[in-house]
């Protein structure tokens, strides 16, 4: 006789988990499907929020157990942890409506780390309102953990004023003040270039019992820098040196970088920081090649930047990402080396560098109109397209596309990169 045994719970739940294995060859459409269908527990929901902050199908798995919401067949309430787990996958996706959703369902008390996961979809979506009054409105006692997202999120964007407003919120909800917090509120400040607002953050820190930590430091030469105060940024490392780390190192530097171009001195000052470095034994990053060659491209000398990176590489086995690769593109077109950006190009394919929408726009920048037209193709995912290119990780983006535009244009091809991009 046949017998038809229908998926359950359990069965939906090994088979998410087994989306992760690199040995298991599932079919990620049909495991969806079974999920969609399926009446899920509160373990096999926790599950699919949870892997699919692992896998490439993740948007797909929270669509799935959407689906079977709709249908009816989750529970109507959810604890905390549960919902926390859905609502950091709806997060990674910008899937924001159906995290509010699903937090809709959370009865009981509140974890502090699943709220501060729905709070992070909400501050990162720009709810900032949202996001504070969720933490009120919290069952749990507000926590720094719940707090640390809209922090983060005010500081992107750069609004000191409201930053402050937020950290003058947790201390009347009796949330203690952290070194992170203060961090936070400093890079805000320099952020937004308001730095007598910085140095009364940095009094009420030291009163709070805070002596600062390397990030501290980091942040204040970050902002001396960015306000032109390059003396006094090398006044604060100097107090420092003995045991500053990479961060503090390449902030200087780009700060030098900044200056290079009207302060001539600003040039050796970086280089010297660079030297001392080694010396000192601290061990360039990525980011100290990215700056280096910054430093040395915005005073023109290209073959320095050059040299700098292939020593550091050589000598520290640090190795370049994209980010290098795009300032050393940027510094050829600034320079007019066409034929050493091209070469920069060759180098990133050879050492298998994914080129981005930056690095198409500098590239775009400093070829001729038809090879612009060329690079198009690859970038579009076009036939006939420049064989010495890969196509870029995403698409390119308006700079990039705005850029490609006017190379063609000078070259009286505006109207074939058009068609370019229309058939893209």
């Amino acid at each position: 006789r046949l017998r038809i045994f229908l998926p359950d719970c359990f069965t939906a739940a090994g088979l998410v988990k087994q989306l992760t294995s690199h040995s298991a060859k599932l079919d990620a459409e049909l495991v969806c499907r079974i999920l969609s269908t399926t009446k899920l527990d509160e373990v096999a929901l926790g599950i699919s929020g949870e892997v699919s902050l692992r896998v490439d199908c993740g948007q797909q798995i929270l669509s799935a157990v959407g689906e079977a919401r709709v249908r009816g067949l989750t529970p109507s309430k959810l604890r905390s942890e549960t919902a926390g787990w859905l609502c950091r996958g709806c997060g990674r996706y910008g899937m924001v409506e159906e995290a509010r959703s699903w937090w809709s369902t959370v009865d009981g008390e509140v974890a502090p780390v699943a709220l501060a996961s729905f709070v992070e979809v909400l501050a990162s979506a720009g709810d900032i309102a949202g996001a504070r009054e969720t933490v009120k409105q919290a069952s749990c006692a507000p926590a720094g953990l719940a707090y640390s997202p809209i922090l983060k999120a005010l500081v992107k964007d750069g609004q000191v004023h409201e930053a402050l407003d937020v950290h003058r919120e947790m201390l009347r909800m009796g949330v203690p003040p952290t070194a992170a917090s203060y961090n936070m509120l400093l890079s805000c400040a320099v952020k937004g270039k308001q730095l007598s607002v910085a140095v009364g953050t940095l009094h009420q820190m030291t009163a709070a019992g805070f002596s600062g930590d390397q990030a501290t430091i980091g942040i204040i030469v970050k902002g001396l820098c960015d306000a032109g105060h390059l003396d006094r940024a090398f006044g604060v490392f100097e107090q420092v040196q003995s045991f500053a780390d990479d961060r503090i190192y390449n902030v200087l530097i780009d700060g030098c970088s900044c200056v290079a171009s009207v302060s001539p001195g600003a040039v050796q000052r970086g280089i010297t920081l660079l030297e001392q470095m080694q010396t000192r034994g601290v061990t360039p990053t990525a980011v100290t090649l990215s700056v280096a060659v910054k430093l040395l491209s915005r005073s023109g000398r290209l073959n320095e930047a050059f040299q700098v990176v292939e020593h550091l590489r050589r000598t520290t086995k640090v190795q370049p990402n994209v980010h290098v690769f795009n300032n050393l593109l940027q510094a050829c077109v600034c320079n007019r080396d066409a034929i050493r950006m091209w070469r920069t190009v060759e180098m990133m394919a050879s050492e298998d560098v994914e080129m981005n929408s930056r690095s198409y726009y500098w590239i775009l920048a400093g070829a001729s109109a038809p090879e612009a037209l060329s690079i198009g193709r690859v970038a579009m995912g076009l036939p006939g397209g420049d064989p010495r290119l890969r196509p870029p990780a995403c698409a390119l983006d308006s700079a990039a596309l705005a850029q490609g535009a006017k190379t063609c244009a000078l070259g009286g091809l505006l109207q074939e990169w058009r068609e370019i991009t229309v058939s893209a």
